[in-house]
Formats: C-alpha cells, structure tokens, sequence
C-alpha cells in the first residue's frame, strides 16, 4: 500500500499530517526497496518519534505505515502495554531461575526481535513507573545498538516522559538515546478523528437516568433468556472467576471492574475471552481513587486495542467520569478512545457484523 495514495482523497488533513505522511511514506518506500539500494541509501535517523495530543491521528498513520510494510515480512506491530506485558513475563520466568539481570534480559530480547523484524513500530508509547522505565529504556536502547528501525507514538514529547516520576534520574539517559537516534515529530492537530466518528443513532455507551433500563433492554436482545453462567479465566496459572457470562458476552459492574483488585493481565484475559463486555453502573471516579482510574484506564486500553464491543450504563457524561487531576492526560486518551468506540465505525471490524445482522 502506498500512503500517500490512500490518504490523497483525505480533505480534513492538515498541513502536520501531511508533513507526516510524507516521512512515513519516505521509511516505506525505504524498507520495501531492495538491499543493495538501502545499503547506498541510508535513513537519516534510527528511528521516528511521534507525538501528539489525544486524537490526532498518530494511530491511523502508524497503522497506515505498518500496511505498506505487511509484505516485507520484517516488521512488527506492538500496542506499547501489549509490549510491556511480554517484557515483564520474560523478566518474571528467568527472575525465578536467578538466571539474569534485567539489562542483559533485555539484551537477549533485543537479539531476538532483531533476528525477526528490521522495523518495529510501538503504539502509544507511554511511562507510568520507573521499573517499566528501565525495562523499556534498556529493550530500545539494545535494539538500536542491533540496527532495528523503531517508529514511536506517544502523546507527549521524549524529555516530558515518566516526567517528576520516582527516580526519574535513571531513565533519563534513556531519554537521550532516544532524541540522539530519532527524528522527533510533533503531530499538530486541534480536531479529535476519534470523536468526529460519534453516530447519535447507534449509542452504546447510555447517559443518564434511563441508562441502566436502556442498557437492559439491549441485555435481553443478546441474551435471548438465556441463562448466565460463571466461567474461570486463566491468568498466569492462576484462576480469574467471571461471573454473569454467556457465550463472548460478559456483563459486570463498574464496581465488580476497577474497584475490586485487579492486575493488567486480568484485563487483558477479559479483553482476549470476550468480544463483548457490558459495563453496568459506571460512576464519577473521585480524586484520591488513583488505583480505580487505572484500572478503568488499563480495561479501556486494552478493550480498544482487541477491539472488543463495549456497553456501558453511565450516570454522567462521558468527561466527567473522572474529576481527578493526577491522572487526567492517560484520562483524556481514554475518553478519546469511549468516543471511537460508541461510533458505528468501531462496528466496521469483521467480528462484529453477526451482532448486528
């Protein structure tokens, strides 16, 4: 696929995208050419660092780019918290063997990937801990050092992450390495693509006083009186109980969803054992509730990123879910993507045209 082609008919792209697209468009035609014209043409960069705020396309572009390269076989798609989760497994199994330290963990990793992709491109690149700064530093600065082109999204600038985090002084030559090897690219936009895709006529996330009998309404039209069952989800080894299931159709409350304990990898075996989820009673998430919100932030990532179908029953508006302030910025991409999600182009995905027929 060429890029430019199919962002030519685009009319609502503006001047930055267009800018971006043309980068993108110079690292395709890169990669898809043949060895001995990349080994007189070198890119300028080891990488490409892209940011922006919530919804101004860096997805869909980094999709496009990832498209234009399906056929060289040599790339390698990752959501940036789908990554991280295969770090810390590595690092968990051979911690228990005492076999390594994390850097040269990440070392091996790194020789690994390099074996199987030239490019990896990294979505959402976000840090929220310094554990996961130090894996991740460590992982890119190997992949560098072993010639792999990454291509990263992020919704903010390379010297603001992890920023006034906990000993943040150890990421930061982590930092460096990546404004040293990449072409940093602010992604400028004041339009929300996810939010313009909103369609009135096909609502799944319910506001207000009738949202909860709305909500049960389309309950019953998926059910069908059908019975509910519990079912066991494993996580890690261990047993994750689910309860009001049928079928890839899960129903459970707010409170049964971020308030009880729950890890990522719970949400990532929901997220992997249903295609849809039903939310009932989703309430306003209070200041000093930090471990709700990033529960309902991790549920969310990972629901859009398996494109799995949300129903929700809210009793505010979307924007005010949460009223906090420690947690706003990853808060506002995660309201981005509700909007993307309760459009009726989320229902385009093949896996969702039998809900509708």
């Amino acid at each position: 696929m060429d890029i430019k082609s199919y962002f030519a008919s685009k009319k609502e792209l503006n001047p930055s995208q267009i800018e971006l697209i043309s980068i993108l468009q110079s690292i395709s035609d890169y990669f898809n050419s043949r060895k001995i014209i990349r080994y007189f043409r070198q890119l300028p960069y080891n990488g490409t660092y892209i940011y922006g705020k919530v919804g101004s396309g860096k997805t869909m572009l980094m999709q496009a780019l990832n498209q234009s390269l399906e056929k060289l076989g040599e790339v390698g798609y990752f959501h940036y918290q789908f990554l991280m989760h295969s770090l810390h497994k590595v690092v968990r199994h051979n911690t228990s063997k005492h076999t390594d330290n994390s850097n040269n963990l990440m070392k091996t990793l790194a020789c690994e990937y390099s074996s199987k992709y030239r490019i990896i491109l990294i979505d959402e690149f976000e840090i929220t801990d310094i554990a996961e700064a130090l894996l991740i530093g460590s992982f890119i600065k190997w992949l560098f050092i072993k010639k792999v082109y990454i291509v990263l999204t992020s919704n903010i600038a390379p010297e603001l992450l992890y920023n006034n985090g906990l000993k943040r002084e150890l990421f930061l030559p982590y930092i460096d390495t990546i404004k040293q090897n990449m072409q940093i690219f602010c992604l400028k936009s004041d339009h929300d693509y996810r939010k313009a895709k909103v369609q009135s006529k096909e609502q799944r996330i319910l506001i207000g006083i009738d949202a909860n009998k709305q909500l049960q309404l389309i309950i019953d039209k998926l059910i069908r009186n059908k019975e509910l069952l519990n079912h066991n989800v494993k996580v890690l080894g261990r047993n994750l109980n689910v309860n009001n299931n049928y079928g890839n159709i899960l129903i459970i409350t707010f409170d049964e969803l971020c308030y009880q304990e729950r890890s990522y990898n719970d949400y990532i075996a929901m997220c992997q054992h249903f295609d849809i989820i039903i939310v009932r009673n989703v309430t306003i998430i209070e200041s000093a509730n930090n471990d709700v919100i990033i529960r309902f932030i991790n549920f969310i990532d990972n629901a859009y990123s398996m494109k799995v179908l949300i129903y929700m029953s809210v009793n505010t508006s979307l924007d005010q879910i949460y009223i906090g302030h420690n947690y706003q910025q990853p808060f506002q991409r995660t309201l981005s993507r509700l909007y993307e999600m309760n459009s009726n182009e989320y229902l385009f995905h093949s896996k969702y045209q039998e809900v509708y027929e």
